[in-house]
């Protein structure tokens, strides 16, 4: 696939997750809170845990970052075009989503913290204090913030598009791709020994560049890992609102699938080792094997992916790391 097809595949997934978040964060602001705000504290206690507890679901939760995952690599990807008519409107949907982010993770999962902390609603002695402490007003306020930010991250993606058509229509108005400007031919020698070019970048077996296997590995490894944390999350065990770990993995990947940079392959080495060292301090290896705790069977084997597919990564990463150090 050419430069340009990459790109619009992960435009169109960003532009997508990105208008279904803002839609949801939407119905939330000119809805939902308006109209629990109506009511009295013991419903707008309950009624908020119980859609808290319906809107912590993998798809909602795969939605809301794979939004800022797409865009992030659609940055990445517009950089390396020469032309960068589309670059800022996507970078500027990055900046928003991230902002959006950083607010639901400071200011929101705080804020609903304390509705859970307070319990089976019919243990409640006092409504009234846990409202107040909820902090309703700040609540919406802010959300607010993160509803105008995604609504114009999605602008952003779809003038994008807009953009992304128009120069794909027209490409005599931009300068020819990197891959197709003429190069001196010593630039795709390539070393049989390390699979890279003199130029220090990743050359196939038809002297075009591209990844090697060590390379390839590492990603697939880092993918097959993030299925086994969605099968957890599927299968019932307890993450984060927005699990961190999805982060650890997917950046890495990113880096080595489009980076350009020897060092790229490093933040796989050490997310495979962070994870692996992590797993069995934090004493959770203990699910690999017994199906009888949280997630039960379809945990244990979704467990027993990510772990195995970290450390092939972190194994595939160090050779990707030496190769491309040895290439350069």
């Amino acid at each position: 696939m050419s430069l340009r097809s990459w790109q619009l595949v992960t435009l169109l997934p960003a532009t997508l997750t990105m208008g279904l978040t803002a839609g949801v964060f939407g119905d939330w602001a000119h809805t939902i809170m308006r109209g629990l705000g109506t009511t009295d504290d013991r419903t707008f206690v309950g009624a908020f845990q119980a859609l808290d507890r319906a809107i912590t679901n993998p798809l909602f939760m795969l939605t809301l970052m794979g939004a800022l995952a797409f865009t992030g690599v659609a940055v990445v990807l517009y950089r390396r075009d020469d032309d960068h008519s589309v670059l800022p409107w996507v970078a500027l949907a990055f900046g928003l989503h991230l902002a959006a982010f950083v607010i639901t993770m400071a200011v929101h999962e705080p804020l609903n913290g304390v509705l859970r902390a307070a319990g089976d609603p019919d243990r409640i002695a006092n409504f009234s204090a846990v409202r107040d402490a909820f902090h309703e007003t700040r609540w919406v306020a802010w959300h607010l913030v993160r509803t105008i930010a995604t609504t114009a991250a999605f602008g952003c993606l779809a003038w994008a598009l807009v953009l992304h058509g128009r120069a794909t229509a027209d490409p005599a108005g931009h300068e020819a791709p990197r891959s197709a400007r003429a190069v001196p031919p010593s630039t795709f020698r390539s070393d049989s020994v390390t699979g890279y070019t003199h130029s220090g970048r990743p050359a196939t077996s038809h002297g075009r560049t591209g990844l090697t296997r060590a390379a390839a590995t590492t990603v697939a490894a880092l993918v097959v890992a993030t299925a086994g944390v969605v099968v957890q999350m599927i299968a019932g065990v307890d993450f984060p609102t927005v699990p961190p770990v999805l982060f650890i993995l997917l950046i890495p990947a990113a880096l080595v699938y489009f980076g350009r940079w020897r060092w790229a392959a490093i933040p796989a080495v050490l997310a495979g080792l962070f994870l692996t060292i992590g797993l069995f301090l934090s004493g959770e290896s203990v699910r690999l094997f017994d199906t009888g705790l949280q997630g039960g069977a379809p945990g244990s084997v979704g467990l027993l992916a990510q772990t195995v597919a970290v450390a092939v990564a972190a194994v595939a990463g160090a050779v990707t790391t030496a190769q491309r150090y040895r290439g350069a």
